[in-house]
């Protein structure tokens, strides 16, 4: 009896041992620079855009009409416009360079019987679990019975150097037996072609030099041919600078360089979507500030009113 209640109490022990250890992943405690770090937006005017803030030195944005990566860049975005701020007019922008810029159109194709064809995308949604981003979609061709559906996970990493690694794998289902599923993409921000890593079957289209801050460094244009019916993984290493320049600039710091030394009323005017409604002198769709100024008197009443009113309407 004595020997069956230590055996119990052993046990628990072991139970209690086992609920405190730390069973998280590696992927569960990646920190991410925004949250939520994957959503759907217009990005830099372009709609259907889907985002991932992956970490602050990488992020990349999506098109989901078509399965292509937009870019990958270092910097974040800029939430402006009616679903973020009180501005209307204004979207969402991409701030920081870019280490590189996708100019494939339609990246997707199949080969069947030796001939590829550019195929429809139909997207199918994208999941986050366990701090783990991917994304679903279809592809088409004439000449199949059904769609090859498409698994893409994203991630990035750092090398020992510190320099950011753009992490793609990619998973393919229903490939029928003789087709091959071929993904046309470009690199900038490289060294050499062999910063492209990957265990499907890559082949370099095109491989131009370019000088950068005094460093040698190449783009590429390239064919992968996926796995069928399993995943391929699809790593870059870019150098630790991106090196493509963004014309978009933070408009908060042009804002505030370029109110500098106005009246706090000027500022928050020009910081604001005041002017859509109202100018200085001429009536639009509201009254003028100069017709509002002659209406009412400077007196402690007027402006709680007043203020209520910019507040609250009315």
């Amino acid at each position: 009896m004595q020997a069956i209640k230590k055996l119990l109490l052993f046990t628990f022990i072991l139970f209690i041992i086992g609920c405190g250890e730390d069973t998280s992943t590696i992927d569960d405690q990646v920190d991410r620079p925004h949250y939520p770090w994957a959503f759907r937006s217009v990005l830099d005017l372009q709609p259907r855009m889907l985002t991932f803030a992956l970490t602050d030195d990488l992020w990349a944005a999506y098109r989901v009409d078509n399965g292509a990566m937009y870019k990958v860049w270092k910097g974040g975005v800029n939430f402006d416009g009616p679903v973020y701020t009180t501005h209307h007019g204004p979207q969402p922008i991409s701030i920081g360079d870019a280490y590189t810029v996708n100019e494939v159109e339609n990246p997707w194709s199949v080969k069947i019987g030796g001939e590829a064809q550019t195929a429809s995308v139909n997207y199918k949604g994208h999941s986050i679990l366990n701090n783990r981003a991917t994304m679903f979609y279809e592809l088409m061709v004439e000449g199949l019975d059904k769609p090859i559906e498409m698994e893409e996970y994203i991630e990035s990493e750092t090398t020992e150097s510190g320099n950011p690694i753009y992490i793609r794998e990619f998973t393919t289902k229903n490939v029928p037996e003789g087709a091959q599923v071929l993904f046309k993409n470009n690199v900038s921000s490289i060294i050499i072609a062999s910063s492209i890593q990957t265990d499907g079957n890559l082949s370099i289209d095109q491989e131009d030099a370019y000088a950068w801050n005094n460093k040698e460094l190449v783009r590429v244009n390239a064919t992968l041919t996926l796995n069928s019916n399993a995943s391929t993984d699809y790593t870059i290493k870019f150098i630790s600078k991106p090196t493509i320049n963004n014309p978009n600039k933070d408009p908060n710091a042009q804002e505030e360089e370029s109110t500098s030394g106005l009246p706090e009323g000027a500022k928050l005017i020009a910081q604001n979507d005041c002017k859509t409604c109202h100018n200085k002198k001429v009536k639009t769709i509201g009254p003028a500030y100069v017709a509002v100024a002659e209406r009412y008197k400077t007196t402690d009443d007027n402006i709680s009113m007043l203020v209520s009113k910019v507040k609250n309407g009315g």
